[in-house]
């Protein structure tokens, strides 16, 4: 039972008019149980008063409600007792309690600073609450190696705080890029209370990308035979990075790199490309010095091979 009415009771004579003497009237008063209130508003008369009664009028009296009843002019008191019922309606409410304070977040790298947040929100005893919700974002191009958590001040914690701390996480291509928190709390006591004692760290880093580069090339370094070769060259890094080769032919030629002495390549999803250098015969009777050059702006810089090389050609 939510709230208890009294009871009135009072003595008078056979054949008193009860609406013109002493008691006119009577207070019927309704208190709330622990844990409730109530509300003058929230009561009603339900069936029908008595005969005896002619009204029936409520009013909030502090934490009570009083009802006050209004005898009717023709009430004579017979010669026998007389039980009266008042048949009341109403409802009480569960107490509000409200739960207060500031949550502290320390972070580096996200979308939002570090600060200090007020919450407040207000339920029912036994009720389960969302206090509130925080969302960290790494920056872009960071992440969170050590995911964001949350920890209780020491000297500040109750130890019976029934916190409910949730989280769900956002990633991109495996990595943790924002975590959500939903703190929850269960009211547990009948006092409403300050709590400042949360603390969230957030510590975003770089994502580490290989860089699109050409880091060397692959060729042998034989001389070439007079008579004339062909050679493969093969360019080293990352995909989809870019390299200029051009070849400085060493005597008249039509033809000695595929289809012209410069091209630009790409390289694929192994890191690499491959061209053949055409080697014409050496008619001279002389070595010649053939010479390569790696050059774009792909190119590793500084670029751990030699750059331009050279390969000789016998006569």
């Amino acid at each position: 039972m939510s709230y208890t009415i009294s009871e009135v009771s009072f003595e008078a004579e056979a054949g008193e008019n009860i609406s013109g003497g002493s008691n006119p009237t009577a207070t019927l008063v309704i208190s709330p149980n622990e844990g409730y209130t109530i509300s003058s508003g929230n009561f009603s008369i339900g069936n029908a008063l008595p005969s005896e009664i002619t009204s029936a009028v409520f009013s909030q009296d502090g934490n009570n409600v009083n009802c006050v009843i209004t005898f009717d002019s023709g009430f004579i008191m017979p010669s026998n007792d007389v039980e009266l019922l008042v048949d009341i309606d109403g409802t009480a409410d569960l107490n509000q309690y409200t739960i207060n304070g500031n949550y502290s977040t320390t972070e580096t790298n996200t979308t939002t600073s570090s600060t200090d947040v007020a919450f407040s929100v207000s339920g029912n005893i036994g009720d389960q609450i969302t206090l509130f919700t925080k969302t960290f974002t790494a920056a872009s191009g960071y992440y969170f190696k050590t995911l964001p958590y949350a920890y209780q001040t020491l000297n500040e914690r109750k130890f019976d705080d029934p916190y409910e701390i949730s989280y769900s996480d956002s990633a991109l291509g495996g990595i943790v890029t924002a975590r959500a928190f939903t703190v929850k709390y269960t009211i547990q006591n009948e006092e409403s209370i300050t709590l400042n004692d949360l603390n969230f760290i957030a510590a975003a880093e770089e994502i580490y990308t290989d860089p699109v580069e050409v880091v060397g090339y692959s060729i042998g370094l034989a001389k070439f035979q007079s008579a004339g070769t062909t050679r493969q060259i093969t360019f080293l890094g990352t995909e989809g990075a870019e390299v200029t080769f051009t070849t400085t032919h060493p005597y008249p030629v039509d033809s000695y790199v595929s289809d012209n002495n410069t091209q630009t390549l790409t390289l694929n999803d192994s890191g690499q490309a491959t061209m053949t250098i055409i080697v014409p015969a050496n008619t001279t009777g002389s070595n010649q010095t053939w010479t390569f050059t790696l050059s774009g702006a792909d190119l590793a810089s500084p670029f751990s091979q030699t750059n331009p090389f050279s390969i000789i050609q016998l006569p």
